[in-house]
């Protein structure tokens, strides 16, 4: 693109017309309008990828709040287990104690602490909690290198940081479960409402590609 302005320069200073002039000027405008739009598709392309790594979280943590709820006011099938992680039996029994004399039975032990542990250390085992976290930091390197938007989507951008944020402290619920089974319920139920009316608002101030193309 240097070497491209410069022979525009050097053009301009030969020729010294107005006319040329007129076609850098609509090349600029052009360019400019080119890197606008390509901001936007690169946020918009954030913006989904927060939401599908929340969308992956959301699975983990609805998971840990059922075996948490369960465990305490009823009990956990090895059959629920294996509905919810989608995993053979002798899998749900490699990583969960059973009840019963020797863990013959198929249901789980009644204690939700080491319930929760047993699903922590399935999720660390198979890489779903390093997947959500390496999603985060990947999408956090990605949101600076869009720190300096164009002034048509640095509100949009703002509400990106903040869904971001939002996103981050929810995904937290799946690789950080912590407090009691109120606090967390109370946490992943506003956080969930948080994280969508963010997602809602993105798109109804996320200004338009086309809207640009027509100017």
């Amino acid at each position: 693109m240097k070497k491209v302005l410069m022979f525009v320069l050097l053009l301009l200073l030969v020729l010294g017309g107005c006319g040329n002039q007129g076609v850098n000027s609509n090349e600029k405008v052009e360019s400019n309008e080119e890197k606008e739009s390509k901001y936007g598709e690169d946020l918009d392309l954030i913006v989904n990828q927060i939401l599908e790594n929340s969308s992956k979280a959301e699975e983990v943590v609805n998971t840990y709040a059922f075996i948490w709820n369960n465990s305490i006011n009823s009990y956990v099938t090895l059959d629920d287990v294996k509905t919810k992680l989608g995993i053979e039996e002798n899998k749900v029994r490699e990583y969960f104690e059973m009840s019963g004399y020797g863990g013959s039975s198929n249901i789980l032990i009644d204690d939700f602490n080491k319930n929760l542990a047993s699903l922590s250390k399935y999720y660390s085992d198979t890489g779903k909690i390093q997947e959500l976290e390496s999603a985060s930091e990947a999408i956090k390197a990605n949101l600076k290198e869009l720190n300096n938007p164009p002034e048509t989507y640095k509100n949009a951008y703002n509400e990106v940081l903040e869904f971001y944020t939002l996103a981050n402290e929810y995904i937290q619920l799946a690789t950080n479960p912590a407090g009691s089974l109120i606090t967390y319920n109370q946490s992943r139920n506003q956080l969930s409402t948080e994280v969508i009316g963010k997602f809602e608002r993105i798109q109804i101030i996320m200004p338009e590609a086309n809207t640009q193309e027509d100017n």
